[in-house]
């Protein structure tokens, strides 16, 4: 048998998580790209916040700097157009004109 106390608890943890659902689809992932000075390799990759991500990355590898942010969510896309130089994961041997293409092409 439900008692009052634990029927309101239960109302009360469903409408938080129902907050905490409708706060994440507000939030939009954006797509960056950061380059590693040493190997020239770019990483493609997504996230909410990319100057959080590039400085979680730093901490392995303190020569990663975040070089572009898109507003959309292009990762997909870009992993697509450019399979062919991928490297491993999301990083990839793009020279500075496909580089240039990129943020020319999808800077809004």
């Amino acid at each position: 048998m439900q008692t009052y106390y634990s029927y309101h608890f239960l109302k009360n943890v469903d409408s938080v998580l129902d907050s905490i659902k409708k706060e994440k689809k507000k939030r939009q992932s954006r797509t960056y790209l950061m380059i590693n000075r040493l190997s020239g390799y770019v990483k493609i990759g997504k996230s909410e916040n990319p100057k959080y991500r590039e400085s979680t990355l730093q901490s392995k590898e303190p020569q990663i700097d975040l070089i572009a942010i898109f507003k959309k969510d292009l990762e997909k896309e870009l992993h697509e157009l450019f399979k062919s130089k991928r490297v491993r994961g999301e990083w990839f041997d793009l020279n500075s004109q496909e580089i240039d293409y990129i943020k020319q092409k999808y800077t809004i």
